[in-house]
């Protein structure tokens, strides 16, 4: 997940804001190293940081509409669980 992290570090898209990376990282720290998946809830992810659950979604959603994160459809106890991505991108730095 190093790579996940340090290419969505460089990634310059609009909307990735570095309060958007950070939740990237952190939720790139809970990731299973072999698959991608990631399944953390948004009241641990809130507490790590120390920002709201709303902050939370609204930081998570930018991460998917830019496709870092796909939702898989899958959830494991209240969290939903999703897959890590390295989306196509035009930034240059990607």
């Amino acid at each position: 997940m190093k790579r996940w992290t340090l290419t969505l570090f460089g990634c310059n898209r609009k909307g990735l804001t570095p309060s958007v990376k950070i939740l990237g990282a952190t939720i790139g720290q809970h990731a299973d190293y072999r698959d991608g998946t990631v399944y953390v809830g948004s009241d641990r992810l809130g507490a790590i940081l120390g920002i709201s659950e709303s902050k939370v979604f609204e930081r998570r959603k930018a991460l998917k509409g830019s496709g870092w994160m796909v939702d898989t459809g899958r959830t494991k106890g209240r969290a939903k669980v999703y897959k890590l991505t390295i989306p196509d991108c035009e930034c240059g730095n990607c």
